[in-house]
Formats: C-alpha cells, structure tokens, sequence
C-alpha cells in the first residue's frame, strides 16, 4: 500500500526564505519501544534506554543527557536566520496589501514571534489559519507545547491546506518541514496539513494521549510517513494487530520501509507469531545501508525472540552484531553476560 510512497530524512525545515527552525520531540517526555526495549526522552532533553529480556527478569537502564546522538536522531529545537537561495530577500506586500498581510508578513520574516503571530490571525480573520499554522511550527521548536497545540489544532480542524493559501503561495511557497515522526525516523516534507496532522500527533503522544495521537493520523491521507508515525502509534498502544494490518505488503525499500518492517516484526513478535516475526525481521534487516538507529533497534528485536524462545546462540549473535558497530550501546554487554 505504501511501497512506491517515500520521503529523504533531515533534521531542519526552511519555515520561509531566511528562516531555518530544527524540531524534535526534545522537551516533551515520550516513551517509545516495547518489551525488551524502551527509549524515553524527559522534558529536560534527558534519554533513558531500558533494554531488558521479557520473562527472565533481565533489564539495563542508562540515561544519557541530551538526547541521542545516532545520525537518525534529531537534534534540539532552535530557530536561525540562514540564506535560502540566491536571495535572502523574501517578497514584499504591495502598497495596497491588507493590513494583516503586512502584519503576519512582518512578523515571520521579522522577529518569528509565535505569540504575536498567533494575535495577527485573532485580529485578522482571512489569515487565522494559516497564521495559526505557522505560529504553532514556531512555537513547537520553541518548546511552547500549550501554545504549538492551541494553534495547530486550530490550524488541523479549520481543514487548511497552506499550500492553497495565498499568503503561502506569496510568500512561502519554498517552506519544507522535517520531523521526527519515531525513534530514529525523520520525515522531510512540505508544510502542509500532514505536517501540521504529525506535530499536532507528536504532541499528543508525548504528553500520553495517544488515542488522540492516533486519531489526528488517522484523519490524514494514507502517506508513507503516516503510516510510520501510525505504526509507532499503533505500536505503543499495543493495538499489534493494526500495526499488521497497517504494514501488509511492504517490501524492504528505505529506512522507512525498514522501519515499518521492525515494527510489523515486533508486533507479530508479541502476537505469539515467532515465525512470521522473524520473517519480517528477516526483510527489515537485508539491507546493509539501512541507517545505524534503525538497524541496532531490529536486531535487538529480533535478540529478545530468540531469548524468549530459548536460543540464547542466535540472540547472542544479533546482540553481537551490535556492539561490534557501537560498543557503547547501553546494556549490550550486560544483555551478552547475561545470556550466558
């Protein structure tokens, strides 16, 4: 369903000529993983890895500050000035423009503030949304969660398409977003409703409430990168089955099928399904380019199945292949010893 959909990972989006903002989930506590497995990130930037066996009562847990650092990872929230093209001089409103296209348009190529952008669209209602839109993006990289999801709610439910605005089409119609949309997985891709759908979904699932996570991905159009961010979903709300049903067909392309195969693998894993799951483990890992995050994360996978099933040689191999690429991954070693 998904096979021929892709997008190229990066860690910053061009919000308007001159303006660069990097996002991440860094500053909202998430937990993503499943058994055997869990990465949680604190409101301090603070990551914690637990890696454990299910059933043998074996766990390690360590807390690295500042987040990760794998090449997958995003990195910490911030806006920058940079020059975009051969011009750093973005369009002008006319003499005659409105009064609130002369506003919001001195406001984003000015000072970026997510507030007073956000006043410009109650002031003036033709461009609430897309002023909504964009106030919640900036104050998202802000860290603003209660502002970034007032705005993009309102952005989300008012059905705005920015590329069909025509303050965007003036203006910022070279606007790119990236976001991670799960644990190693950044998604590039225009600002647009499904960018707006993704934050908003980011917010919900970092402050716990994944059925509404869920519910805004849903809502989307089937995408390749909804179908990551709802696998994720899907899979930290232990809906298994969906995340089955989700992942059909996909053959092993990118990091990003690769990512959607672990999951289906995981989800099979905790269906009771050893031998579909290491099927699916199988694709996800038959690629030698797939990124490093993703990788260490399949083969630990695949490790905890083959613990659970009493073959502590394959799961020490998978264990094995780890370390030999980061010999610092938190709780390998201690996972090996115990193995034996």
């Amino acid at each position: 369903m998904f096979a021929d959909m892709g997008f190229r990972m990066r860690k910053s989006f061009k919000l308007a000529p001159g303006v660069r903002m990097t996002v991440s989930k860094s500053g909202v506590s998430y937990s993503a993983g499943g058994k055997g497995y869990r990465v949680t990130k604190t409101a301090r930037g603070g990551v914690t890895r637990t890696i454990g066996i299910p059933g043998t009562g074996l766990s390690h847990s360590s807390t690295v500050a500042g987040g990760r650092s794998s090449r997958g990872s995003a990195s910490r929230s911030a806006v920058r000035g940079v020059p975009v093209g051969k011009s750093t001089k973005p369009n002008k409103p006319g003499l005659f423009a409105p009064a609130g296209e002369k506003a919001l348009h001195a406001e984003v190529f000015g000072k970026q503030r997510a507030a007073e952008i956000e006043q410009i669209g109650m002031s003036h209602a033709e461009y609430r949304p897309i002023a909504s839109a964009v106030s919640g993006l900036l104050a998202y990289a802000g860290k603003d969660y209660e502002r970034a999801e007032r705005c993009l709610g309102f952005a989300f439910n008012a059905g705005i398409e920015p590329t069909d605005d025509s303050f965007f089409k003036k203006y910022m119609n070279a606007t790119e977003v990236s976001l991670e949309i799960a644990p190693g997985v950044t998604a590039e891709l225009p600002m647009s409703r499904e960018a707006i759908g993704l934050a908003l979904a980011e917010i919900g699932q970092g402050t716990g409430r994944l059925d509404l996570a869920i519910d805004t991905v849903e809502q989307l159009d089937p995408t390749y990168t909804a179908a990551i961010s709802l696998a994720e979903l899907y899979s930290d709300a232990g809906r298994h089955d969906d995340v089955v049903k989700l992942t059909d067909g996909t053959a092993n392309a990118d990091d990003q099928s690769a990512f959607l195969l672990m999951l289906r693998a995981v989800a099979l894993r905790e269906l009771g399904m050893p031998d579909a799951s290491k099927e699916a483990f199988k694709e996800a890992l038959k690629r030698r380019s797939t990124d490093p995050a993703i990788r260490h994360r399949a083969l630990l996978e695949r490790a905890i199945l083959n613990a659970q099933q009493g073959k502590k040689a394959l799961a020490r191999k998978d264990l094995e292949r780890v370390i030999a690429d980061d010999s610092t991954y938190p709780g390998i070693a201690d996972l090996l010893a115990a193995l034996d």
